[in-house]
């Protein structure tokens, strides 16, 4: 599979901005793949209580959307905490 870079080159019809006869560098952002991965059981010896879980090797969806419109959909989602990712040992026994 090739890498594709997510910054956009500079098409012919945009002109660099200059200030002072000097170059400005500018970034712009192309598409973002979003992977999702299944939730397995693992074999982590440290974890105290309940089923260990690990991620899979294969994505189980891929999802292509611009980087804009990814932003446009969580502007209104706060960011997690690290303490509303934890998994208590009884749903990781169910799944």
């Amino acid at each position: 599979m090739v890498q594709r870079s997510a910054l956009k080159g500079q098409t012919s019809e945009e002109q660099p901005v200059s200030v002072d006869s000097e170059n400005v560098k500018q970034v712009r952002w192309g598409d973002m793949t979003i992977y999702e991965f299944p939730n397995l059981l693992g074999d982590n010896p440290a974890v105290s209580e309940g089923a260990p879980l690990t991620i899979g090797w294969k994505h189980s969806s891929m999802v292509v959307v611009a980087v804009e419109y990814h932003e446009y959909l969580r502007q209104n989602k706060p960011t997690r905490r690290r303490k509303d990712m934890i998994m208590s040992s009884a749903s990781r026994d169910t799944l």
